[in-house]
């Protein structure tokens, strides 16, 4: 079977219509399923079109907020685990003296502050770096949309 148009250069020089008049002449068998397959890539075309849905912002807060969360748990148990001067003071069940009791209870408070003062410092000093992962991460989500 010889076809009337044998160069590339001969189809773009042809009209739209001289295009569809050569094409109704040729006798071409559609394959079995292409109706369905061209279905399929026009609706994926179209899907991808479409904007993403954003994340709430609410969605980042709650993680910031998981996040700070876990650090500070992180810093208590640290603090607790890692400090061998806690674990060898051995509390006494009771005092004979009630002031020496409020002492020791001054005492226990001062050491507390001191730890949550030292844990709050961690925190801060974390933070920037807790953060540091969601701005990368706003970053890549602002350069797709």
């Amino acid at each position: 079977m010889e076809s009337k148009m044998k160069r590339i250069e001969d189809i773009e020089k042809m009209g739209l219509e001289e295009l569809e008049a050569a094409a109704m002449e040729e006798k071409v068998e559609v394959p079995q399923g292409l109706a369905g397959r061209i279905q399929e890539r026009i609706l994926a075309a179209e899907l991808a079109k479409e904007p993403p849905i954003e994340k709430p912002q609410i969605q980042r807060k709650r993680i910031l907020q998981y996040s700070v969360i876990t650090a500070a748990a992180v810093v208590v148990l640290a603090l607790v685990l890692l400090k061998p001067e806690m674990q060898k003071n051995t509390l006494q069940d009771t005092f004979d003296d009630p002031y020496m009791a409020y002492v020791q209870v001054e005492e226990a408070f001062r050491q507390i502050s001191r730890k949550m003062t030292v844990g709050v410092e961690m925190i801060a000093d974390a933070k920037p770096l807790a953060e540091r992962p969601m701005e990368i991460l706003n970053n890549v989500m602002d350069s797709k949309n």
